[in-house]
């Protein structure tokens, strides 16, 4: 069965310090609502010029990857949902 993933991209601004925490938080508590619905998540940080969190959510089918849009209101309805090519 071919997975499925999207990502969430959020700009950090430049002072970073507060915002980023209160962003990290945020983060931790969907990972906990992903891994309760099946789907793995995971959170990279991109530097500068432009600092950003990009979040991803990866599930083995998208009635899961649903569940945790519903859970974390993590992205909205129209978001790309990719499906892995199988090989």
């Amino acid at each position: 069965m071919a997975r499925v993933l999207t990502s969430v991209l959020t700009p950090l601004s430049g002072d970073g310090g507060e915002e980023r925490a209160v962003l990290l938080e945020r983060c931790r508590q969907r990972r906990l609502a992903a891994n309760a619905v099946g789907c793995n998540y995971w959170v990279f940080e991109r530097g500068a010029p432009s600092p950003a969190l990009v979040e991803f959510f990866e599930a083995g089918d998208e009635a899961a990857l649903l569940g945790a849009r519903r859970d974390t209101d993590a992205w909205p309805d129209d978001h790309t949902i990719l499906r892995e090519v199988e090989l």
